[in-house]
C-alpha cells in the first residue's frame, strides 16, 4: 500500500518515504476473526496500521471480566508507543473480524535512521490526539455514576442528538466498566426518564438532560 495513507507519513514526499523505510521491513498479514495480533507480554518493537477489519485492545482482571480500552473498525495505527519504547504490552490485541494489518518493524529505527522534520511533527500530532482521546476515555469511566459514565459517552459520540454505536451491548459494558445487565437496565430507565430513546440499534439523546445530569 502507499504509506502516505497512514497519517504519520501523509506530509512526506515519496522520495523521503523511500529513504526513510529503506531499511525496514514493511509486511501485510492477515488476521482471521479471533485471532491475536498480540498478547499480554509480547514485545515486538512493531508498529501496526489496521488496514481492514476492526480489533478489540482490552485486558482480562484475575476474576474474568474483560476491560476494553479501544475498538477500532476504521484504519488506525496502534501499539506506537510500545513500538517506540521496546516495552511488552499490558493488553491484548484481538480481532473482531477478519482482518488485514501492516506491520512496520523494528520502528524506533525509524527514527535512528532519519531526521526528517515533518515526520517527527507528524507523529507528535499523532501521539498528541491519542493522549486525547485517552483523557477523554478517563473522564468517561471515572464518572461516579453508569448513567454519568453512559451520559458523558454518548454526549462524546453524538452526531445531531444521534448514537451510532461500533460496538454491542456487551462490548459497550466492558468499555463503561459494568456489566451487561446493569448497562440494559440503566438504558431503559433512562429511556423512562427521557434522557434517551431506543429503537433496535438506533439511540436517539435529549443533550440537554444528558448534560444536566454531569
Amino acid at each position: 500500500m502507499n504509506l502516505k495513507e497512514i497519517s504519520i507519513f501523509k506530509n512526506l514526499s515519496d522520495e523521503e518515504i523511500k529513504e526513510m523505510t529503506a531499511n525496514t521491513q514493511i509486511i501485510e498479514k492477515t488476521y482471521t476473526k479471533d485471532a491475536y495480533v498480540f498478547r499480554i507480554g509480547d514485545r515486538s518493537g512493531d508498529l501496526f496500521f489496521l488496514k481492514e477489519g476492526a480489533l478489540s485492545v482490552y485486558q482480562i482482571d484475575s476474576n474474568g471480566k474483560r476491560y476494553i480500552f479501544q475498538k477500532f473498525d476504521k484504519p488506525v495505527l496502534f501499539g506506537e508507543v510500545y513500538a517506540y519504547l521496546n516495552e511488552p504490552f499490558d493488553f491484548d490485541a484481538v480481532c473482531d473480524k477478519d482482518s488485514k494489518i501492516l506491520i512496520i518493524k523494528d520502528f524506533k529505527g525509524l527514527f535512528e535512521r532519519s531526521n526528517n522534520q515533518k515526520f517527527l511533527k507528524s507523529y507528535i500530532t499523532f501521539l498528541s490526539k491519542k493522549c486525547l482521546a485517552l483523557s477523554k476515555k478517563n473522564q468517561i469511566t471515572s464518572q461516579m455514576s453508569l448513567r454519568q459514565k453512559i451520559a458523558k459517552y454518548f454526549l462524546e459520540i453524538e452526531e445531531d442528538g444521534k448514537i451510532n454505536l461500533n460496538m454491542n451491548r456487551e462490548a459497550l459494558a466492558d468499555f463503561l466498566t459494568t456489566t451487561r445487565p446493569s448497562l440494559s437496565r440503566e438504558l431503559s430507565k433512562m429511556a423512562d426518564d427521557d434522557l434517551l430513546s431506543i429503537n433496535g440499534s438506533k439511540i436517539a439523546i435529549n443533550k440537554e438532560k444528558l448534560t444536566e445530569i454531569l
